[in-house]
């Protein structure tokens, strides 16, 4: 197998390299610079001169606006978000700039009766130890209230992050 080895080796061609690892550029992460707009894409260019090219049709709400409420936008003050304001335009929408970069974290599948909480919802709970405290309280202000008036519907509640375009 040595002998076999060996042969494998004089016979294979080397190059030089030119450059070493230290001289190219690996973004760590994305921070946006400045959006633009053509008719058919959303152009996200970050702050490292990348480049990312989002076809409208993948995000309905600004396919379906016009050139004029497309370009409403704020850019977050982390200088992550492409924010359309419903209040200074007919679109209401938050584009991540990590969603279409692909190195978001997958989503998390909860094993047999685990609960998985909402972003906007785990900011108020450290941990599952909070959660709980919170939760019995709520029992024991549901224990009180006469089973006919306990109906509840979800409401979802708009959450905005808005930051002046700079």
């Amino acid at each position: 197998m040595r002998t076999s080895e060996k042969q494998h080796e004089e016979n294979m061609k080397w190059y030089e390299i030119p450059y070493s690892a230290s001289e190219y550029m690996f973004p760590r992460e994305a921070i946006l610079h400045r959006v633009r707009f053509d008719d058919v894409s959303m152009h996200l260019e970050l702050a490292d001169g990348r480049v990312v090219s989002i076809p409208l049709w993948w995000i309905p709400t600004l396919h379906n606006a016009s050139p004029e409420e497309r370009e409403k936008y704020e850019i977050s003050q982390d200088r992550k978000l492409v924010i359309w304001d419903p209040e200074k335009s007919s679109i209401n929408e938050e584009v991540r700039v990590d969603d279409y970069l692909g190195n978001h974290p997958a989503p998390v599948t909860p094993k047999g009766r685990a609960v998985v909480i909402e972003p906007d919802v785990r900011a108020y709970f450290p941990n599952s130890e909070a959660v709980n405290i919170a939760l019995r309280s709520i029992i024991q202000v549901m224990s009180r209230i006469p089973p006919s008036e306990k109906t509840y519907t979800q409401k979802k509640i708009p959450t905005r992050r808005v930051a002046e375009r700079k």
